[in-house]
Parts: C-alpha cells; structure tokens; sequence
C-alpha cells in the first residue's frame, strides 16, 4: 500500500460490488495510511517548475496571486510571508515612480497633441495670434507640474489592455480575444481569480512584462485621482475657511450687521433705544455688502448679480474704497409724524430696490468728512515706510492706501504699457505695475525720511487731484510718525507743511495705537514696513525711555524670502520681483507656533508645500519658506542682525518699567501695523513671554505662574491702527486750536524752536 501512495503512476481500481460501509472503510484506510506517510493532496494547477516559480514570486509582490501554484511545506510559507513583506512595499514604490515617468513622458506628446488641434481649430474660428501665445505661455508653465488629463490616461490603460490582449491571443495561446482581455483585466486591477492562467513558459514572461507595464499605468492613474481629489479638498477648505473668516472679520470689524430673515427687520428696528443707532438699510443708490453661503459678495448699482470675494482682505478693500461704496448715513432727528423713523425703511421703494434674496449682511458705517466748528477739514495722513495711508478724522477707514515710492523710468519713453502710460515721474500704485521698468525708491527707511525730494512728491500725490483734492489753506492736517524719530525729522515736516504746503494747521503725533483701542495704558507693539516699535504707554503718556526700536520689519522678511526662494532654485530679482514676492509673502507666510515641528514637517512631508501663481503664469512651491522668512522677527541674527527677537524685547520693556505697572502692561499687549498679520503671531509671542517669565522672573516656580495673566489684542483692523488712533485722536481735539493744534500764523510769528516745544509726540 505504501508504494502505492508513493507512485503516482498507479490508479486504485476497485471492481466488484460494493456497499456504503465498504466504501466508508477503504477511505478510512487510505486517511490513515495518508498520515503514516506524510501524504499531501493538492488541487494545483501548475507544477513547481522554474518558470513558473517565477510567475509565482511577481504575482505575490504585485499582490495579484492567481491561487494556481501556492506553497504546500510550513518553511514554503514562512519564506513566502518574509519575502511578501519585503517585496511588496518595494514593487509600490517602484510603480509610483515609473507611473510618474509615464505621466511626465505623457506631458510633451498630449502638449504637442492639443497645440496642433488648436492650430487647426484657429482656422475655423476668429482666435487671435496673441490668444494663442498666451494659451500656449500657460500651457508651457503647466508641463512643470505633476499633472495629465484623467481621461487620456484611462483611454491608454485601455489601449494597452487591447494591445496585449492581441500579441497573447495570437502569440501561441489558446485563448480568445475576449478571454485574453478579461485575463489582463483581472490582473491590472490585481483581483487574480486564477481561472485563467497561461501554460506556455515561453510567454510567462513577456506577459509579466506586460502586467508590470500595466500596473504602472494604473498607479499613474490612482496618483492622479489622488491629485484632483486632494486639489478638490484643499480648494473646498480654503473656501470655507475665506468664508467663516469673512463673517468674523466683517462683524469684528462692526461694518457688518446680520439679519438673519426679511421680517426680522422692523422688529430688530423697533428694538433700538434711541434714534441715533438706527441707520438706513438700503439707501436707492446705496450698494450692498452681503454674505452668503457662496462668500462674501459686492452687489453693484441696478443688478442682482454679486462678484465673488475670497478673503477678508477684499472685503476691507471695498469698504475702504469710498469713491466707489455708497454711504449709508445715519438718520437724523425724528420727524413729527413718524417718531420711529422705520416706515421709509420699509416702503415700497425699498422692497423695490432689495434683491429678491434679501442678503443677511447689510454694509452700516463707512468713512465721513470731519470738520471742525469752523468748517475747516481735519486730514490724518498715516506716513508709513511702505504705504501712505490718508482720510478724515473721524473715519473706521483710510480714504486712499497707496505704496510709498517713487519710480523713474530706466529707458525714458513715451510708450504706454496697458492702461499706464510710462511718465517722468510715477508714484505708488503705477510704480507697482511697471516695477520692472522703473528706478524705485522708497523716500522712507526705518520708519525715517532718508529723500526729501521723493517725500516731497508722495506728498503732492496724497494731497492733489489723484487722491484727496484738498485745498491746504482750509484743512487742519495730523501727520504721524514712530516713536524716537529725530527732532530735526520732525521739524522739517513742520517747515514743509507749512511753507510749501500753507495748512490752516499741524500736528505731528506718535503712538497712536491706543487710541483706536479706546485705551490709556498698554504696550504697542507696532511694526510695519520699515521698522518694529515696542512703545509702553501709562495713563495716556508714552514712558520714551523705556521705548525699543527693531530695525526688522515687513521689508525685511520680503528680501529675506526672496533669499529662501534664490536657495530653492527659482530665479528672482531684488528689485523687479519685490512686489511679487511681498504678496506671495502676504498670502501664504505664518508664524511657526514650534519653530522645530515645522521644520520636521517641512523636510519629511509635503503638508505645508503650497502652490503659488506668478504674475508671468509659472507655478511655484513654497514650503517651509512659508514659516522660515517671518522668523527673523524673533530670530534676527538669520539675517546679521545683533538685536534681540521681538518677544524678547516686549519682555525687556515691560520687566524695566515700573514694578506697579508691569501687570497693566502684560494685560494690554497691543498688535499694530501689516507685520502683526501674520496667522500665529499672537500666539508665538505669548508663548514665549510666558516661558521667559517662568525661567527669568519666577525661577520655574510652576504654581506661582498659574496666577500669571497675559493677554495679547490682536485686532482684526492693526494693518490701519495707526490711522484710526490718528482719525480718533484728530476728531476728540478739532476744535482745541489754543492747546493741540500748532496753527501757520502761530509758525509765522513764534518760530520753529516754539511751536516745537507743543508738538510733544508723548504729551496725549
């Protein structure tokens, strides 16, 4: 019996009549002899033979495993797990590297594929030779990114599939067309029924190759799927995202007030206690802020249709566009017979002039002119190193924001460049457009006016017919400048606006942060283009001796970045890229909260790597640039400088001030200026201020530093502070001309030494 298990050219062939117990007892009998000798039966398809274990080892680590030839000895097994666990991972990785490969050959053919149906499209229709070129600018910038049409890469999966499935079915195989299909098919997609397995060793592995091919394409496949479906994420978060920071900022902000339904209206109306808190909703010329669940939304005159708006910035740039957002003006005394006033609210007029979808976001206080009793007009002009910010006392908004430079053409001509004609001479926002073009200066540097021939322009820019249209003999004007800014800086702004200019009256004035806030003491920590200031005020006067000045601001982070960005590889210049790589710095910079977590998540993955567009339609990635450029606020040695960081000095001036007012001032840490606006800056510096007081002040003592209390204002509106404590400060002291104002007779018959002596920047 035992040669007869062992021989598998021997069949048991049992004649005779036979019952079930028979049966029963010889299957029992072979069971056992089964045992005895260590006799195992398979239902494999295939014999282990060289080729085939060769189709057995790819099949495992393409984890397709068609199930027609599998290990039958435990070691036959253990080695099988060890080699799928090493195999496997390493098969993924080279897949996803050559579906990239293929993606990228992909690119050029599908490129050359559109340009010539472009071509031949151009001859039926009326397409411009330079909508042409500029198609194919952008098409180029697109074939450095990782990107092919999700349809063509199926079409040539499917393509590939027809193609193999011809060469095996006619290469020496039994199959059909069909069949060899449906084998590729299972294989590709790595189900691997194993119904269908070719026993020709000849063709093994060219059908490998064919599947190794394949399964590449199918990763190119399932990485862009990835791609579109991680692009779809990112673009639904920051929209939703833009849209609950909008309703934050709007309503932080208090230029916003929601009504959530039509009939809600009059009985919100109803409710305000005195007349001067109702205001008109909807004027017939007036045009509309509103927020929907689509986003902030700008209704223009006549029409229903809203222009979308994607972050809170544009919605700050429309409120503060007076020219071009009519003001809905707050209504006067009662009539006698309406006491409430709300009836002209809700006339028919009104519902004529509302949108069929009544927005939940009506636009309540803009900017005004404010006069003094004489009827004179009170201009605050905010001179920053980078932007010049004007309006009226008074105002929740600069009337004009502008950059503070002038330009020269490099190549003086007469041409135009669009809409702009190239000038002699070109102030702030021209500048920006024709960078490139142009010598720009900036007329300020730290805070300090380093040419007063340039300042001299920006000045006539503010104040002619392209800006505010003033005429200087009738105005009172409040200048501002930074904390410990020379006399003489002061002085000759003095002389200027008086001789050249002849304002009724002058005010120079620093530190005027507090007064936006409605406070009296506090530290400022103002920092804008040029410079950072760390200025502590108590009781409305600001302790000078105890004020810091960092000489790291905005400028400096945007040639900082501009660095990073040379280091990374991509080409910019100092001068012509500036504005560019300044609103790239805008858009995507923070402040890291751990310096060193986001250095490790910059260099092991990709989560902070950000596209960004450039105004000539390249695409670049920014990563952990994002973060490194606005740390030199707090690391200022990265670009040679020997201060200490921003948190330090806010701990150094507030432990050197007096010890019974240390408290009030780590209370009251107010942010000012466009540098504070970067995301997790607030959080940045209390953080460590609070590890600076526990390790210098408390020694560690961790209960004793639970009492302590810090708090940081970071209002939504510090880019403007500076102007709104100026508005603020101008409308509370219009009509103080005895003891605030420094009049031009006063200057013609005192002199300069003595009126000097009233414009005390530390006085109010």
């Amino acid at each position: 019996m035992a040669e007869l298990f062992n021989n598998s050219d021997y069949l048991v062939y049992i004649k005779g009549t036979t019952t079930k117990g028979i049966e029963e007892h010889l299957l029992q009998s072979f069971h056992r002899y089964e045992i005895q000798l260590d006799i195992r039966w398979s239902d494999q398809k295939m014999e282990w033979t060289y080729w085939n274990a060769i189709l057995f080892a790819g099949t495992v680590c393409t984890t397709i495993g068609y199930g027609h030839i599998y290990p039958l000895t435990t070691m036959g097994r253990l080695l099988t797990m060890v080699y799928a666990l090493c195999g496997i991972p390493l098969v993924l990785l080279v897949l996803q590297d050559l579906g990239k490969l293929l993606t990228i050959g992909m690119k050029y053919p599908w490129y050359q594929f559109k340009r010539c149906i472009r071509r031949i499209l151009r001859i039926f229709t009326k397409q411009s030779l330079e909508e042409m070129a500029r198609i194919e600018c952008r098409e180029k910038t697109e074939l450095f990114v990782f990107d092919v049409p999700l349809p063509a890469a199926i079409s040539l999966i499917v393509l590939w599939i027809w193609l193999c499935s011809t060469v095996i079915s006619y290469w020496g195989s039994n199959w059909t067309f069909l069949e060899a299909c449906y084998f590729f098919f299972i294989s590709l997609s790595t189900i691997g029924l194993g119904d269908l397995v070719p026993h020709n060793p000849h063709l093994l592995l060219m059908m490998f190759g064919f599947i190794l091919v394949g399964l590449s394409l199918v990763s190119m496949v399932l990485n862009l799927l990835q791609n579109k479906m991680r692009t779809t994420y990112e673009a639904g978060r920051h929209a939703e995202g833009a849209k609950r920071s909008s309703l934050l900022d709007a309503t932080t902000l208090g230029i916003l007030q929601c009504f959530e339904e039509r009939s809600k209206i009059e009985e919100k109306l109803r409710k305000c206690s005195t007349r001067s808190a109702q205001t008109s909703l909807c004027l017939p010329v007036a045009r509309q802020m509103i927020l929907t669940e689509d986003g902030v939304q700008w209704v223009p005159h006549g029409s229903y249709s809203a222009y979308n708006l994607k972050s809170p910035d544009e919605v700050t740039a429309l409120v503060e566009m007076r020219a071009d957002v009519a003001v809905l003006s707050v209504l006067g005394e009662a009539d006698e017979e309406n006491d409430d006033n709300t009836a002209s609210l809700l006339s028919e007029e009104f519902a004529a002039e509302t949108p069929t979808i009544l927005p939940r976001f009506l636009l309540q206080s803009l900017t005004a002119t404010a006069m003094d009793s004489q009827g004179r007009k009170i201009i605050v002009v905010d001179n920053g190193s980078g932007f010049v910010k004007c309006g009226y006392a008074g105002s929740n908004f600069p009337a004009h924001i502008f950059p503070s430079i002038v330009g020269r053409p490099i190549v003086r001509s007469s041409q135009r460049v669009g809409n702009i004609s190239i000038k002699d001479l070109m102030i702030g926002e021209e500048c920006t457009q024709l960078r490139e073009m142009l010598e720009v200066n900036y007329p300020m540097e730290n805070g300090m006016v380093r040419n007063w021939d340039d300042m001299g322009h920006v000045w006539d820019h503010t104040f002619g017919p392209d800006k505010l249209d003033i005429d200087p003999n009738e105005c009172k004007l409040l200048l501002t400048e930074p904390p410990m800014n020379p006399v003489s800086n002061r002085e000759k702004m003095l002389q200027v606006m008086f001789e050249q200019y002849g304002f009724n009256s002058v005010y120079v004035a620093a530190v005027l942060t507090l007064y936006a806030q409605g406070l009296l003491t506090g530290v400022v920590v103002d920092s804008g283009d040029g410079v950072t200031h760390i200025c502590p005020v108590y009781e409305g006067y600001a302790i000078n001796k105890q004020t810091k000045r960092l000489d790291i601001a905005g400028r400096d982070i945007t040639r900082y970045l501009i660095k990073l960005l040379l280091k990374r590889g991509y080409a910019f210049n100092h001068s012509a890229d500036f504005e560019t790589i300044r609103q790239l710095k805008e858009k995507l910079c923070y402040v890291a909260y751990d310096v060193e977590q986001e250095q490790k998540l910059a260099l092991e993955t990709t989560v902070l790597t950000e596209p960004y567009t450039l105004p000539d339609g390249r695409i670049i990635k920014v990563g952990g640039e994002r973060f490194e450029a606005p740390e030199v606020l707090f690391q200022p040695h990265l670009i040679d400088c020997e201060q200490g960081g921003l948190s330090e000095l806010l701990f150094n001036v507030i432990q050197n001030s007096e010890i019974d007012t240390r408290l009030e001032f780590y209370k009251h840490i107010v942010l000012s200026g466009g540098t504070t606006m970067y995301p997790g800056l607030p959080s940045r510096i209390e953080k460590e201020l609070k590890q600076l007081y526990l390790e210098r002040v408390l020694r560690g003592d961790t209960k004793a530093f639970e009492k302590f209390k810090i708090r940081i204002e970071a209002p939504p509106r510090r880019k403007h502070m500076v102007f709104l404590g100026g508005a603020v400060l101008a409308n509370l002291m219009r009509d103080r001309d005895t003891d605030f104002w420094v009049s031009k007779k006063q200057y013609e018959e005192e002199g300069l030494a003595r009126c000097m002596d009233r414009l005390n920047p530390y006085k109010y």
